[in-house]
């Protein structure tokens, strides 16, 4: 399970480095469907560990598992907490993400030449400002919340929130779908 999601991770960072690069080329159309692409990712993976990982900690520790359950095993509460700053930084992301998008799309609709520069660096700010909080956000999820899994679930559990997770994950908008037509 852990694997999937770090997996997502390495994933999201080379979309942002593309990003990155698109940026630094002022290349504004490329810029903005890499942001697209990026905001869209990384929205699935939020919404895999919204809907499926957090809740499924949270029920394991709250039937039964309130203390400290020997090993690394979180408490109750040191879970939320830790769940309550992952959440935060996902309102954080989205909203920047959001920010950024209108200020691609609207320079996208802009004649050749008005503010390109300014704009581009202005979202490459933003994005580096994302890049530097999901760095510390991917290293808690990683090194607490994603091995919380082997500890609480068992390995029925564990498949079961792998199955659910894919799910989520490959549960891409529309636009992003491939679709082969058939002569």
């Amino acid at each position: 399970m852990s694997s999937l999601l770090e997996h997502d991770h390495e994933e999201l960072g080379g979309i942002l480095r593309d990003l990155f690069a698109a940026i630094d080329m002022s290349d504004a159309e490329e810029s903005f469907r890499r942001l697209d692409l990026f905001w869209a990712r990384l929205g699935v993976h939020i919404r895999a560990e919204h809907l499926c990982l957090f809740p499924a900690l949270l029920l394991k520790l709250n039937n039964g598992r309130k203390q400290r359950g020997g090993g690394d095993a979180p408490s109750l509460d040191e879970a939320r907490q830790a769940i309550a700053h992952l959440r935060a930084d996902h309102s954080f992301f989205m909203r920047e993400l959001a920010s950024a998008t209108k200020q691609m799309r609207d320079l996208c609709a802009m004649p050749d030449g008005q503010s390109a520069v300014n704009i581009l660096q202005d979202v490459r700010r933003r994005v580096a400002a994302i890049r530097d909080r999901l760095d510390a956000h991917n290293k808690l999820e990683e090194e607490r919340v994603y091995q919380w899994v082997n500890k609480l679930l068992s390995p029925q559990e564990r498949t079961r929130l792998a199955a659910k997770l894919r799910y989520e994950l490959e549960n891409l908008p529309p636009r992003y779908l491939v679709t082969s037509a058939v002569d």
